[in-house]
């Protein structure tokens, strides 16, 4: 169980927390007493237990220059009962990364599907074309899909 996992590593890391302090653990912005640890480049530190992620949520990625890259790799998907998504292939370095570092229980990962760019879902061109285009992007994330 997540809770026991969690409160067994903050005791161990000299912490006393007790099970009524622990945080919600699906939410990206739960509010702790004390922060987990971390290694120096930012990740949970090992034996710190991460959340899932819910079914769905949101990434918003800011680009602050025109070479900014999202670091994604995708292929674009249909579905008859839920119109189009970008499947996930590969994460590399870019925007997607540092996400990931700031928000481990809502990491954008291989095999997510984004089902939505900044409110558009109705065809995989115009997410690609959004995701090229805009500076800000809302990206809704689905683990699974219907295949």
């Amino acid at each position: 169980d997540a809770d026991v996992v969690l409160e067994k590593s903050l005791h161990l890391q000299g912490r006393d927390v007790p099970s009524n302090k622990l945080p919600v653990l699906f939410s990206p912005d739960a509010e702790w007493d004390d922060e987990p640890a971390r290694t120096e480049s930012g990740w949970p530190a090992a034996g710190t237990a991460v959340a899932e992620a819910p079914p769905a949520f949101e990434v918003v990625l800011e680009k602050r220059t025109q070479a900014d890259r999202i670091g994604l790799d995708t292929i674009a998907m249909g579905s008859t009962a839920l119109g189009f998504a970008l499947r996930v292939l590969k994460v590399k370095s870019g925007l997607v990364e540092e996400w990931n570092r700031q928000h481990p229980a809502c990491q954008l990962r291989v095999g997510d599907h984004i089902c939505m760019v900044n409110g558009v879902r109705s065809s995989s061109e115009q997410m690609y074309d959004i995701i090229s285009s805009s500076t800000r992007l809302a990206l809704r994330v689905q683990r699974r899909w219907p295949d």
